[in-house]
């Protein structure tokens, strides 16, 4: 490879990340320079090959764990990691969500709850019936 394809590969780099409507879910897709993929596959694959079997004892394929392995890698290495961060979670008759708007399932919930303080707000009518303690749900890590 001739310098100034390298250098051409390095500017033509990119990361996309599109959300659905309500953010439920996300595509992201991209390019990197041969440097750069080699090191993130490399990372996300050791990070996929520490990921356990789901509860059925399936073991999930590598797209799925490399997809878990990215979110983690990104959560660990957050501004203010060393603070528990505090997630508040509207529910209702119809389902939760967080305070951003975005849809929460009993997955998601309770891998949020894995992450911080949770604080639950129980609505009826969109008013406000109760707000729960801040509590710790589960140990962290």
């Amino acid at each position: 490879m001739e310098r100034v394809d390298d250098a051409t590969a390095h500017v033509s780099q990119h990361l996309s990340l599109q959300p659905n409507l309500d953010e439920s879910t996300w595509e992201v897709w991209g390019k990197l320079d041969g440097y750069g993929g080699s090191v993130v596959s490399k990372v996300l694959t050791e990070e996929a090959d520490l990921i356990e079997s789901l509860p059925e004892g399936e073991r999930p394929g590598l797209g799925y764990r490399r997809a878990v392995a990215l979110a983690k890698v990104c959560e660990d290495r957050r501004p203010g990691i060393g603070s528990t961060p505090l997630i508040t979670v509207f529910v209702d008759a119809d389902g939760a969500e967080t305070e951003a708007g975005t849809p929460v399932g009993p997955e998601i919930l309770d891998k949020v709850a894995c992450v911080g303080d949770l604080e639950l707000i129980r609505n009826v009518d969109g008013k406000p019936l109760s707000v729960g303690r801040r509590s710790r749900v589960s140990p962290s890590g």
